[in-house]
């Protein structure tokens, strides 16, 4: 899904796209969610999020979302918090993950992204401002430049 110049383009078209699926602000859930559907989570999930499907499926946690636990989907962009190990083909992280990031594609790391954890990736964009503490391990090119991202 990702390609690097287009990275920002998802970024912004995720902000304000509509969800069949909105986990609200004021909701908690302590369970394992299995759909078929994209989903964006703006409440706290404590438990697994998995998205079975099309190539073209996400998992938006906003700026509001908490997630502890797995997510499992083909693209992940995290505005929030995770805790928890993120499998993915492509993942945007502009907010803090505390797991390890095992994707397939593209890994880009935004300018508040705060990453704690090791990162498997195929290709890989950190942008100015990023903090990544843990182990990277490349199975592509690596791009360090924030300009290819915008």
């Amino acid at each position: 899904m990702f390609q690097t110049a287009k990275a920002s383009a998802l970024f912004r078209d995720n902000q304000h796209a509509v969800f069949p699926t909105i986990i609200g602000k004021s909701v908690e859930l302590c369970t394992t969610i299995v759909t078929t559907e994209s989903i964006r989570v703006d409440g706290r999930i404590i438990g697994k999020i998995e998205l079975l499907g099309k190539d073209d499926l996400v998992v938006v946690v906003a700026y509001s979302g908490k997630v502890r636990g797995i997510i499992d989907a083909p693209n992940v962009l995290i505005h929030g918090e995770i805790e928890g190990d993120i499998y993915a083909r492509d993942v945007l992280v502009d907010g803090v993950v505390k797991g390890n990031i095992h994707a397939t594609g593209e890994v880009v790391l935004m300018p508040n992204a705060l990453v704690m954890g090791d990162v498997i990736y195929n290709k890989m964009s950190i942008q100015s401002g990023a903090e990544l503490a843990g182990i990277i391990k490349s199975a592509g090119p690596v791009l360090l430049s924030a300009d290819k991202v915008q």
